[in-house]
């Protein structure tokens, strides 16, 4: 803050900030991310981890895009002000705090901040869900001080695992994951809650024939169930959502047992193959994934008998 002419006071610039990108996170943070989806590919989110030791305090500022603040260790306190709302919050391993895009947020670490993860949802992406999954034509997402949340909690852990562990990543496991924290976020943060409303038929016999086309000859590293809705001119909601109706199960759990079917085919063909080298061939990221899968199918199997 500074004095103009005439004594009065003038507030420094609000900085807009993309958390995607580390030249805008180095305007805001006072440390480099330890891990991050910067090139990972992912759609509609990003990750990164931080690990800041020192006292600190933040610039105010706004984003582009949904922010979610997620701890993973335990810490002392901060000052936040979000919106018109200032309170003081204790920092305790996996409590979240929310900042819609747009809305003014401020932070001042008073001592050892430690380990914590930013997530950034893109807004595109709840408001293609929200089209479909609730009445009103604009949802807002409400500011969300820090409080426990199991969900976005194992969501995050999760996301930042398959990170750490699997360079090549899950691309169709990261986008499952992302509607459903999205769908989670609609349901308790929203302005209105949302209210799933199940279609009243599942696709069509001509659209049906057109998604399993695509699953089945699209090469397997190819495939992205993002794709899908905009072939058949539907959002992704309702696209899950009659998916589930006429199949029983979703298009991600669809796509890895025809997955599963295939490698266990070509084991039983080739058995001279590796599980890495038939994971390859079959669409999973290495013999490790295949082998997990495989044996949730067994036990699915064995259940239902």
């Amino acid at each position: 803050m500074r004095i103009g002419e005439g004594n009065e006071m003038i507030q420094p610039p609000i900085l807009t900030i993309d958390f995607t990108r580390p030249q805008d996170m180095a305007k805001v943070l006072p440390c480099k991310a330890i891990l991050s989806s910067y090139r990972s590919g992912w759609q509609q989110i990003d990750l990164q981890v931080y690990d800041c030791s020192a006292e600190w305090e933040t610039p105010v500022h706004t984003s582009t895009h949904h922010l979610l603040g997620i701890n993973l260790t335990d810490g002392s306190s901060l000052e936040r002000r979000i919106g018109d709302q200032q309170k003081t919050e204790s920092v305790l391993t996996g409590e979240c705090a929310l900042v819609p895009e747009g809305v003014e947020h401020w932070c001042a670490f008073l001592a050892n901040r430690g380990r914590f993860m930013i997530l950034e949802i893109e807004h595109n992406l709840i408001s293609q869900l929200a089209w479909e999954a609730m009445d009103p034509d604009r949802t807002e997402l409400l500011p969300t001080f820090l409080q426990p949340d199991p969900m976005i909690f194992n969501i995050g852990r999760t996301l930042g695992q398959m990170l750490e562990n699997q360079p090549s990543n899950d691309a169709l496991y990261v986008e499952t994951l992302t509607q459903t924290l999205g769908l989670h976020l609609l349901k308790y943060y929203a302005v209105r809650r949302l209210t799933q409303k199940l279609p009243e038929e599942g696709l069509s016999p001509q659209q049906r024939k057109q998604v399993l086309d695509y699953m089945h000859h699209c090469p397997e590293q190819d495939i992205l169930l993002t794709r899908i809705p905009i072939l058949l001119g539907m959002s992704q909601y309702r696209f899950n959502q009659c998916f589930q109706h006429s199949m029983g199960m979703s298009a991600y759990q669809y796509l890895i047992q025809q997955r599963v079917k295939k490698a266990r085919a070509l084991l039983a063909r080739s058995p001279q193959l590796s599980l890495d080298e038939v994971a390859k061939q079959c669409g999973f990221n290495d013999g490790r994934n295949l082998a997990k899968s495989l044996s949730q199918l067994a036990q699915t199997v064995t259940e239902a008998v």
